[in-house]
C-alpha cells in the first residue's frame, strides 16, 4: 500500500479559501456570493491514491464539465504559483545563505 501524502490534505482545503473562490467566481462569472460558491463545490479526497475528486453542479453535463475544469484549472494555478514562490524563497535563502546575498565582494567598495 503506499504511503498517505500529508500534503494531499492541505492542498485539497485550499479549494475552500477565498482566494481561491474569488478566483473561481471571476472567471466562472458567478454572480452569487463566495459563501454560496464554496456549497456548490465538493471535493473528495483519496489520499492514499493522491486522487481529489471534484464535483460540482451545473444545468447541463457539459455546463458542469465547464465549471469543473475551471475549478481545477484554478486549483492547479494556485498551486503551481505557490510552488513557484517557494522554491524562489529556497533559492533566495540559499543565495543570501553561500553567496552573500548575490552581490559581489560583499560591502568592500563602502569600506574603502
Amino acid at each position: 500500500m503506499p504511503p498517505v501524502d500529508d500534503a494531499v490534505i492541505p492542498a485539497a482545503d485550499a479549494l475552500m479559501r477565498q482566494a481561491l473562490l474569488r478566483r473561481i467566481a471571476t472567471r466562472s462569472a458567478s454572480t452569487g456570493d463566495l459563501t454560496t460558491l464554496r456549497a456548490f463545490i465538493r471535493h473528495d479526497l483519496d489520499a492514499r491514491a493522491g486522487i481529489l475528486r471534484i464535483s460540482v453542479p451545473g444545468e447541463t453535463a457539459e455546463d458542469a464539465a465547464q465549471f469543473a475544469k475551471t475549478v481545477s484549472d484554478i486549483f492547479i494555478e494556485y498551486h503551481e504559483d505557490r510552488q513557484a514562490m517557494r522554491v524562489e524563497a529556497e533559492s533566495r535563502t540559499y543565495r543570501q545563505t553561500y553567496h552573500g546575498g548575490g552581490r559581489r565582494n560583499g560591502n568592500r567598495a563602502s569600506q574603502i
